[in-house]
């Protein structure tokens, strides 16, 4: 009973044709919000709206500010893809973590240079060093990614549980499944808990909104990745059951001090928490790389 259940849900809301519906909406979503915060800043530099919806219109004068909204958008959209990727394999699960904190940079580098200043005004070389040095740390760490998918590279695990259900590995796969669920919905539940704060607002102004998605590195993302390392935990107890070999252990577990190390990143700023992130990256690749040799 509980079985068909988990599996009802599961096919409800993390199958593939979901999945795919839900791409085109997050896509949709992110263009439409990317024209509507184009059109404020438009506005808001032309004195065409009410000073009420804003407090400055300083912070809205470059452009290249638009481009956050819509990454934040996507970037909440690969949390999912990675609570979707869970049942089918634990590589790619861990992956869309790596990735996750890849557009976290990307979308800091867009702040960062929508803060330089504009017209003919110089910026100073403390300004551009701190661009220069995210600029590094990010295509370090899209190799690494690279180097991590190409060292985990496996065939796709068949997750529909057909002819196998009441085995060992069909009872594993039904317990990721339920896991997924419940992540999913922690996630949703926290998603709103960061945005509760604007009902509280008698006016909703545009930085307001802009604020929780820049604060959602140390409260969302540090409250997320606290659930992700029990998560994985849990995982790695109940893949023991059903395969204890030590190469398997040993890989699990380096992925759960990689997310630990994830998780600790969201607590920094600045260049620690770029060290701590490649330092993350760099153990999960190591381990991958180990548990490679192993099996071979």
């Amino acid at each position: 009973m509980i079985t068909k259940t988990i599996n009802k849900a599961y096919l409800y809301l993390l199958s593939d044709r979901r999945n795919r519906q839900l791409e085109h909406v997050v896509y949709l979503l992110a263009i439409v919000a990317f024209l509507i915060h184009t059109g404020l800043v438009v506005l808001i530099n032309a004195q065409l709206l009410p000073t009420a919806y804003y407090s400055s219109a300083a912070q809205f004068s470059n452009l290249l500010s638009t481009i956050y909204t819509p990454f934040s958008i996507i970037l909440l959209y690969e949390i999912y893809l990675m609570i979707f990727y869970l049942p089918h394999s634990i590589n790619t699960y861990l992956g869309k973590q790596y990735e996750i904190v890849a557009l976290i940079l990307i979308r800091s580098i867009f702040d960062q240079l929508a803060h330089l200043p504009t017209g003919e005004m110089e910026f100073t070389y403390q300004e551009l060093n701190g661009i220069l040095v995210t600029f590094g740390a990010l295509l370090l760490i899209l190799f690494l990614i690279f180097c991590f998918y190409k060292l985990t590279d496996e065939p796709k695990r068949d997750v529909s549980l057909e002819g196998y259900s009441s085995t060992q590995y069909g009872q594993y796969v039904v317990i990721k499944r339920g896991i997924s669920i419940l992540l999913l919905l922690f996630f949703l539940l926290l998603l709103f808990y960061s945005f509760r704060v604007l009902l509280e607002y008698p006016v909703i102004r545009f930085e307001d909104i802009l604020g929780i998605f820049k604060k959602m590195n140390r409260l969302f993302f540090s409250s997320f990745f606290n659930v992700l390392i029990i998560t994985e935990v849990l995982l790695l107890l109940c893949m023991y059951r059903v395969n204890p070999d030590f190469d398997k252990v040993i890989r699990n577990s380096g992925f759960i001090i990689s997310t630990i190390l994830l998780k600790l990143s969201f607590r920094t700023t600045g260049l620690l928490f770029i060290t701590m992130v490649l330092l993350a990256i760099t153990f999960g690749v190591l381990i991958s790389g180990i548990y490679r040799l192993y099996r071979k």
